[in-house]
C-alpha cells in the first residue's frame, strides 16, 4: 500500500496503437476497484518485467480509493501465479498479503482452476509458442464467462505485434531493488545478474514495456 502515496497515474506513460491514455483504467471499459489481475509467471522473477503494468493497474485501483475522500486500508485482489515455480517477493508491487502469490502446476487445467477460484479479470500471460489449452469443459467457461481480455508479455524484450506499451516511472526503480534484494530463493548470482539486466533496461532512460492484447480464449492458449 505504500505505493498509494507515492505513484499517481500520470507518472505513467501507457500507449494503446500509439495513443497516451490517461491511466491503465483506459485500457479496460467499466474498470472499477473490483477488477481482478491475474499475472502468470514461469520463472520466480519474470514479474519484474510486467512491473510497469502491474503498478499501473494498482495505481489506477488507488486512483479510485483517493477519488472516495474517506480514509482507506485495502489492498487490490491482484493475483500472480507460478507455473511449478515460486514467485518471488513481490510486496512492493502491492502484491499482498503474500497469499496472493499461488504456486501451480503445470497443467493448463490446474492453472485456469486457480485464475477461476480468485475471479481473475485480466489476465497477463508470457510469450511463448500458443497452444490448444486441454481444459475440462466448465473451466473453459467459467474462465471465459469472465475473463476481459489477456496481455501477452515477453520478458525484458520486444513482444511481436504489440499495440500496448507502457513506460515505467524511475520511481520504480527502487521497489524492484527491493524485490530482489527481499527474495530469499535468489543466490548473490543471481542477484547480481538481475541487477545488471535492470541496469541495462534503463541505460538508455526509463524501461519500456510490450504487450499484445489478446482475446480471453487465445489468453489460455498460453498456458
Amino acid at each position: 500500500m505504500h505505493s498509494s502515496t507515492e505513484l499517481t497515474s500520470d507518472r505513467f506513460q501507457v500507449t494503446c496503437n500509439g495513443q497516451r491514455l490517461a491511466s491503465f483504467a483506459d485500457l479496460t471499459p467499466g474498470f472499477s476497484a473490483q477488477e481482478r489481475l491475474g499475472i502468470v509467471i514461469r520463472e520466480p522473477m519474470q514479474a519484474m518485467w510486467a512491473s510497469g503494468l502491474i503498478m499501473s493497474a494498482v495505481t489506477a485501483f488507488y486512483d479510485i480509493q483517493r477519488q472516495s475522500g474517506e480514509d482507506y486500508f485495502i489492498y487490490p485482489d491482484y493475483f500472480m501465479f507460478g507455473i511449478n515455480c515460486v514467485p518471488g517477493n513481490y510486496g512492493m508491487l502491492d502484491i499482498w498479503p503474500d497469499h496472493k502469490r499461488i504456486t501451480v502446476g503445470g497443467t493448463a487445467e490446474e492453472c485456469v482452476r486457480a485464475i477461476n477460484d480468485r475471479g481473475i479479470t485480466i489476465l497477463l500471460v508470457p510469450d511463448m509458442p500458443p497452444r490448444a489449452a486441454e481444459l475440462e469443459r466448465q473451466t473453459r467457461s467459467s474462465a471465459l464467462q469472465r475473463l476481459k481480455f489477456g496481455l501477452v508479455y515477453r520478458p525484458g524484450e520486444l513482444v511481436v505485434e504489440s499495440d500496448i506499451q507502457v513506460t515505467c516511472p524511475p520511481a520504480l526503480e527502487p521497489y524492484l531493488a527491493e524485490i530482489i534484494n527481499d527474495t530469499p530463493a535468489l543466490d548473490a548470482a543471481a542477484r547480481e545478474a538481475l541487477r545488471s539486466r535492470r541496469h541495462a533496461a534503463t541505460a538508455a532512460g526509463a524501461a519500456v514495456e510490450y504487450y499484445r492484447r489478446v482475446s480471453p480464449a487465445t489468453a489460455l492458449n498460453y498456458l
